[in-house]
């Protein structure tokens, strides 16, 4: 097989010979997603490192025939790419400087052990005083209504769609909050905190735990910078609810408890946060008391919904429909099934077509209970619109619920019911 020289142009063309993503491409080379954005975005004008060349030249090698040729095809034609996750052609007549291989590969080697935000502040760090753009206190308010309104169109878009927006946006943040100083510096890593909870739920939403994970310490970290003790009580209850979904309910009741020591101190908001999340932490556990622990949880949580008078960006939970969700969900998980249906029929008709994410996790969780109460064709039934919108939003999450679907219908598997249900899942595979 001939050797080449690996720019981003060979870097797109053989995302496309393999139809991944840009979230599956980084996976399989073994790099960031944000290198694999700047590689595509770069074309021509940068060059990888040897690291990153040979395993390029791994992949490569790995392709079969109509692979090869697809490679080949969009090596030739870059117009003719294809761009499942809608990321930008590289345009033609850009200025970019050029990398050379050592430079490139230094770059990339930064992002993966250190993180896009570590860049940023060495960056800036390296900058000239007088390069570095005063802070306007404005640009505070300016972030936190834009997170504000990612958290709105989260509800509405795949997580895909806001990754690479948000990123460059808290990259940004960092820098600033590095210039600032005194109580600027703290209200910038105030939002900055929020950017990285934020991503870190969109790559926990597609079903990269380990960049959630990722992103989620760099909140905790950012957490700590500013100062607050609402913030660090937030970042405890993301890493738990990413334990959640790893089904560690002991590791949830850890972070939570570590958090709800300091309950005293803490707002109505993030206190509801996190005797939600240790609700469902008890009820992963399952023991003998839980269905009682779980109640008294998010009794609790309710009670405190009518006080929550923060401005904070982040934690949609001032509706009791929330609690609903929450206990409806745990029900479920404990076999309290006709309590849980008698809540899903209330929730899910309330939840606008619009959010499609929302509604098909919680239809999922509905057909669940519907299996457990005996009535198979109707949890079919239920579920019969979700395939697609877990291809047009990328949730994971939602995926997930399904094959969590299919273990209750175990019983039924040989039977039409288990069947259709097969036929639904035919083009997923099980994480």
């Amino acid at each position: 097989m001939t050797i080449i020289k690996w720019t981003g142009l060979e870097v797109a063309a053989l995302r496309t010979a393999l139809r991944d993503t840009q979230v599956q491409f980084a996976d399989r080379i073994g790099c960031s997603i944000e290198s694999v954005g700047k590689w595509e975005r770069r074309g021509a004008d940068i060059t990888l490192g040897a690291k990153y060349s040979e395993c390029m030249d791994t992949a490569r090698r790995r392709l079969d025939d109509e692979q090869q040729a697809r490679f080949e095809a969009a090596r030739q034609d870059p117009d003719a790419r294809i761009r499942p996750d809608g990321g930008v052609q590289p345009d033609p007549g850009s200025s970019t400087v050029v990398h050379d291989e050592q430079e490139a590969e230094f770059d990339e080697l930064n992002r993966r052990q250190f993180g896009t935000a570590f860049l940023g502040l060495t960056a800036l760090a390296a900058k000239p005083s007088d390069a570095t753009p005063p802070v306007a206190p404005e640009l505070v308010d300016y972030f936190r209504s834009q997170l504000a309104g990612h958290y709105t169109a989260d509800r509405f878009l795949g997580s895909l769609q806001l990754i690479p927006t948000a990123i460059p946006q808290y990259e940004l943040l960092c820098r600033l909050a590095g210039a600032a100083t005194g109580r600027l510096r703290g209200d910038f890593w105030s939002v900055g905190t929020g950017y990285a909870a934020f991503i870190g739920w969109l790559y926990q939403d597609a079903g990269d735990l380990r960049r959630s994970a990722y992103w989620l310490d760099q909140m905790l970290e950012r957490a700590h910078r500013s100062q607050d003790v609402q913030l660090v009580g937030f970042a405890l209850h993301n890493k738990a609810m990413l334990e959640a979904d790893k089904r560690d309910g002991h590791g949830v009741l850890d972070l939570t408890g570590a958090a709800l020591q300091q309950r005293t101190r803490l707002c109505p908001k993030v206190e509801i946060l996190l005797l939600q999340q240790a609700a469902h932490g008890t009820s992963l556990i399952a023991s003998d008391d839980a269905a009682d622990e779980c109640g008294r949880l998010l009794d609790q949580a309710a009670d405190l919904l009518d006080a929550i008078d923060d401005e904070y960006p982040w934690g949609a939970c001032r509706s009791r429909r929330y609690i609903d969700v929450q206990r409806a969900t745990v029900w479920t998980r404990l076999g309290r099934t006709n309590d849980a249906m008698k809540l899903w029929e209330e929730i899910i008709p309330d939840i606008p077509a619009s959010e499609s994410r929302d509604r098909g996790v919680f239809s999922a969780r509905y057909a669940q209970a519907l299996a457990a109460a005996g009535e198979p064709e109707q949890a079919v039934a239920t579920v019969s619109a979700i395939p697609p919108l877990v291809v047009k939003t990328s949730s994971a999450r939602m995926r997930a619920e399904l094959f969590t679907l299919r273990k209750r219908m175990e019983p039924w598997s040989h039977e039409l019911a288990g069947r259709e249900l097969e036929g639904l899942l035919s083009n997923f595979a099980e994480n």
